[in-house]
């Protein structure tokens, strides 16, 4: 049986990669501050782990999008075209059958056909014909983003019917197939499906990775909202009964904490889709976005207080200006997958 490996447990974490905003995307308007940012989390990163920045084709020979990162001796650059940044739902998925991993490369199509996204398709194609894959790259022809899906590394996979069940993603298949595939692929052995819980601004039809995830095999963090006037209030606590009654695979509740739920942040008018839940956890410690807000030391007191792992707050406001976060634009894989003597330095 197949088996992804799940970000919370412990994996002999390996490298993450992460794609740099570029002028001709829908960063263009703040480049700079969204480029300040990736380097700020490339450097949270390469502390103790090693960081693959894909930067675009243009940037070979021009000025250095890297800036001092680019002689750190954990952080590594490709070049490849890409329409945005998001690693986490285009590029593959890490699994491991036997004695041997494979990277699972599902289609992207940018949350339902939302956005041009051809280039970001073909990433990690791009990325294996340069040598950066140590094991095969099995592609598929479904579509499954690494934001939608929260495995526990126990049997146990947390999605929203609200994406996967889209039908702009795949249409021709029930959600009894859907299971039965990502059972198979994934190596769960059941999927939790939370119908309730959004955030305002979220592009992604409800991404699990913005409203709930695992800290480790039996430990659910989630956003929680207090506030009864706001627009939130209503879902998220119906989101909290249901995470209430899922059971583990030997049938036991799980441990709940709650996230504080940042307060309302805007950009141009528009309500952002600020988590704390959109953490990325890395082999000893936890990258936790922050938004200028007093909630930002609360959150990372509980996650800290409840995985004992060091909490490092990245301002990452400026990501939000184009919906998504932190474990939005990463993506962490396992050691044997990546083939870093294989990359050249800047």
């Amino acid at each position: 049986m197949q088996k992804m490996f799940a970000e919370c447990e412990p994996n002999a974490l390996d490298c993450v990669l992460l794609v740099m905003p570029h002028a001709d995307s829908d960063w263009a308007a703040y480049l700079d501050e969204a480029q300040d940012c990736v380097r700020n989390i490339a450097q949270a990163v390469a502390v103790d782990t090693d960081c693959v920045v894909v930067l675009p084709p243009h940037a070979q020979g021009a000025q250095n999008p890297l800036g001092a990162l680019a002689t750190h001796p954990r952080v590594h650059a490709l070049f490849a075209p890409t329409n945005d940044t998001w690693a986490r739902d285009f590029a593959p998925l890490c699994v491991q059958k036997g004695d041997s991993l494979a990277l699972l490369k599902y289609r992207f199509n940018a949350w339902g056909e939302k956005f041009e996204s051809a280039l970001d398709n073909e990433l990690a194609f791009a990325l294996d014909a340069q040598g950066l894959w140590r094991c095969p790259l099995v592609p598929s022809e479904r579509v499954l983003e690494g934001g939608s899906i929260e495995h526990n590394g126990a049997g146990t996979l947390l999605t929203t019917t609200s994406c996967l069940l889209h039908q702009k993603r795949n249409p021709h298949l029930s959600k009894a197939r859907i299971e039965e595939w990502l059972c198979a692929e994934l190596g769960a052995q059941q999927i939790l499906w939370l119908t309730h819980g959004f955030l305002k601004g979220d592009d992604t039809d409800c991404h699990i990775d913005n409203l709930a995830r695992f800290v480790d095999s039996k430990t659910i963090v989630y956003v929680h909202c207090e506030d009864k006037n706001d627009e939130h209030y209503e879902s998220l606590q119906k989101m909290r009964e249901e995470l209430r009654a899922f059971r583990d695979c030997a049938g036991n509740p799980f441990a709940l904490v709650a996230l504080p739920f940042c307060e309302p942040l805007y950009y141009e008018g528009e309500r952002l889709p600020a988590s704390y839940a959109n953490f990325l956890m890395l082999q000893n410690r936890i990258l936790l976005p922050t938004f200028g807000s007093e909630r930002d030391k609360e959150a990372q007191r509980i996650l800290q207080q409840h995985t004992g792992r060091e909490v490092v707050p990245i301002d990452c406001r400026v990501l939000l200006r184009q919906h998504g976060g932190l474990h939005c634009m990463s993506m962490q894989f396992v050691r044997g997958a990546i083939a870093l003597h294989n990359l050249k330095r800047f």
